[in-house]
């Protein structure tokens, strides 16, 4: 059974925005104050929203039908490694203008090789930090696969609804939810996963939507985006303002990502939407270290017109990388995982 072949380019609009989004928290040493928006972190929570309602749309039926886990897995790795390995290698580049520990420096490439974080106190990835989302995404994935058949129903609602109940409390008695890419935030970055991407599942499996058809309102909830995302305003200037501000971020997810499920671009603005969300997993593996390298040979000071021209930079950067690099080379590896299955090593059921 082949995967329904709905696309929903409104979705891929709204990841695109929010690769940008996270570009903007972490380009301080380009933009300056200028970039140091309220809520972009959030941005990573938008992403396994988006994440978690796309792996429901297209591994449901192929799951339904006998799909294997370790095919599953397979996928899952294709479609992450490629890009994650490029973004360490740049990772490694920032080494020449950001010197570390050697014996980090050797951690950080073993494991990085590994797709493993760095058993250290610190950052998950200290070579390129961002990339601390993707093996909790990736655990996330596989849980999806392994509990596919328990985790629907009542057990998924209760599973978004404790992960949910857990960020309320660490955010009004902890700290902000927007731990992840140290140790020290752990149990936030597991919470986040789990209450993102698998309210993304349940959004697709429970919530009804009319047939996609075009709307002018795509567009709207691009820009609605930018606004939760930038410029959700703190009513009072206190940690606890920021806290609930940030709750209140993710209450309205959701419900950007139900209606962009809905809705399709018109056709006048549809290459531009669809461009972004190809661009959108190469944007975000990519920017931190091609930012370090930047700030490293840039004999200006920190600008807002700095600030959009690595915007534009790294857009035409990643989606050169997508179409020369990551597509070619994910056919290749699916090539070659055709011939594993077709060996008898995997999993010969067909999907």
């Amino acid at each position: 059974m082949q995967a329904r072949s709905t696309r929903y380019e409104t979705l891929d609009g709204l990841r695109g925005v929010a690769a940008l989004g996270v570009v903007l928290v972490h380009i301080l040493p380009l933009g300056g104050a200028w970039t140091q928006w309220q809520g972009g972190y959030a941005a990573v929570d938008l992403f396994f929203m988006i994440s978690g309602f796309v792996l429901a749309h297209a591994y449901d039926p192929r799951f339904s039908a006998g799909y294997s886990v370790r095919r599953f897995v397979l996928d899952r790795l294709i479609r992450l490694y490629p890009l994650y390995l490029l973004g360490l290698a740049l990772g490694v580049l920032t080494l020449l203008v950001r010197p570390m520990p050697p014996g980090l420096a050797v951690q950080s490439i073993g494991f990085g090789l590994a797709f493993l974080p760095v058993p250290h106190r610190g950052h998950l990835y200290p070579l390129n930090f961002p990339m601390w989302s993707l093996v909790y995404e990736l655990a996330a994935n596989v849980l999806f696969a392994v509990g596919w058949r328990l985790l629907h129903g009542w057990r998924l609602a209760a599973l978004v609804a404790g992960a949910g109940a857990g960020i309320v409390l660490y955010a009004l008695f902890l700290s902000q939810p927007t731990g992840g890419s140290m140790w020290s935030g752990a149990v936030i970055a597991v919470l986040r996963v789990l209450f993102g991407f698998f309210m993304g599942v349940l959004l697709h499996r429970h919530a009804p939507r009319p047939a996609q058809r075009e709307s002018a309102l795509a567009p709207l909830l691009l820009a609605a985006a930018v606004v939760v995302l930038f410029a959700l305003p703190t009513p009072v200037h206190t940690e606890l303002a920021a806290r609930i501000r940030d709750l209140a971020m993710l209450g309205i997810m959701p419900g950007l990502v139900y209606l962009a499920a809905c809705y399709a671009p018109a056709r006048g603005v549809r290459p531009a939407v669809v461009m972004s969300g190809l661009a959108s997993y190469a944007i975000y593996v990519i920017h931190q270290p091609l930012s370090v390298l930047v700030a490293a040979a840039m004999p200006f000071a920190p600008s807002p017109g700095i600030a959009l021209g690595f915007l534009v930079l790294v857009t035409a950067a990643a989606l050169v990388v997508d179409r020369v690099y990551d597509r070619p080379l994910r056919a290749w590896l699916k090539g070659l995982r055709g011939g594993y299955v077709s060996m008898g090593l995997a999993d010969s059921r067909r999907a």
